[in-house]
């Protein structure tokens, strides 16, 4: 029979001790780790943008005498991509946050309407249109979560805040009847102006680098001003103070 010195006994016990207390000091150090790790990410988006375009407006280009612009259509659908750069933190393995900086840009608006001269409809001789390119740059956040039941989802909520830089360009009049005479057109004009969105939605995870996401946002695209046209003595234009959007958003996100 082999005996073990009590001595000896005590020093394979103390041995073992020291590896266990290393593997959870191990442990603990890489949860901490991940806690305070801020994983680099880029997001795609692309998707329609349902934009609330325009409205009548009544303006004074030769005072008393007034001009009334009607709208054709108060809403249209263009297309909306950019991209997100920034970075992720998890607080706990449910809750987190994404933080960083964006652009986007949408294809261009069309508004368009009938001149109401002396703003009369008995004097409705001439149709208009211009065109408005909107682009804008956003420092973004989203927070999300994962869901106990499927962990790969992540639903979040989301906000912006930033510039838009609106394009009015373009401007032509068009004659509906014989010997209606276009008056000099407003020429174009940028206006730089605050932006802002708020939204919802849900990432998936196809692995840990690879995640796929729609939602929906809704954001003020700025506001729109045409330049005064030089057959005006006032400074009066075509403009819109916002460009509500309805967008649905469609993402793909890689972390690096």
């Amino acid at each position: 029979m082999l005996f073990i010195k009590p001595a000896h006994n005590i020093w394979c016990f103390l041995g073992l001790a020291a590896i266990s207390a290393q593997g959870v000091a191990g442990n603990m150090g890489d949860i901490k780790l991940q806690k305070l790790f801020y994983q680099p990410l880029v997001t795609l988006t692309i998707g329609p943008d349902f934009v609330q375009k325009g409205r009548a407006q009544t303006i004074s280009l030769l005072p008393p005498f007034q001009n009334h612009y009607t709208n054709t259509k108060s809403s249209e659908t263009v297309a909306d991509a950019g991209g997100f750069i920034g970075v992720e933190h998890f607080f706990s393995d449910k809750f987190g946050a994404q933080l960083g900086v964006s652009g986007y840009i949408d294809s261009e608006l069309s508004p368009s309407g009938h001149v109401w001269r002396f703003a009369s409809p008995e004097f409705d001789t001439l149709s208009y249109a211009y065109k408005v390119q909107h682009a804008r740059v956003m420092a973004e956040g989203k927070f999300i979560t994962s869901l106990e039941s499927h962990k790969s989802a992540h639903p979040y909520v989301s906000c912006g805040l930033g510039a838009a830089f609106n394009q009015a360009k373009n401007y032509q009049e068009t004659p509906l009847i014989a010997g209606a005479v276009p008056m000099s057109p407003f020429v174009n004009h940028t206006q730089t102006s605050f932006a802002w969105s708020i939204g919802a939605g849900v990432d998936y995870a196809l692995n840990p680098h690879i995640r796929l996401g729609a939602g929906y946002q809704f954001s003020d695209l700025g506001s729109v001003s045409l330049g005064r046209t030089y057959a005006a003595i006032t400074e009066q234009t075509l403009s819109f103070p916002h460009l509500y959007a309805n967008q649905l958003r469609f993402q793909l996100t890689y972390l690096v």
